[in-house]
C-alpha cells in the first residue's frame, strides 16, 4: 500500500510540474516548489510519523505566507 502511495504522490508530482512549467512564471515555479516540500513534510509527519521540529514549522509558515502574498498582489 505505501508502494502505491508513494507511485501515486510521485505521479501526481510529475504532472503538477509540467502544468506549471508550461503556464506560470519563474516566482510562481519556485513557490510550487517550496510548497510541494511543505505538502510532503505535512503528509509524511502525518503518514509515517516523521519529524515536525521548529525550524520545519516555521519554514513552512515563511512559505505558506509568500505564497499568499504572491497570490494576492497579483
Amino acid at each position: 500500500m505505501v508502494t502505491v502511495v508513494v507511485a501515486v504522490l510521485g505521479a501526481v508530482g510529475g504532472i503538477l510540474v509540467a502544468l506549471v512549467i508550461k503556464y506560470a512564471d519563474g516566482l510562481a515555479k519556485s513557490l510550487s516548489t517550496a510548497s510541494s516540500i511543505v505538502l510532503t513534510t505535512v503528509a509524511s509527519h502525518f503518514l509515517f510519523a516523521g519529524p515536525m521540529s521548529s525550524p520545519i514549522i516555521i519554514g513552512s509558515l515563511i512559505v505558506i505566507i509568500s505564497g499568499y502574498n504572491y497570490q494576492t498582489v497579483q
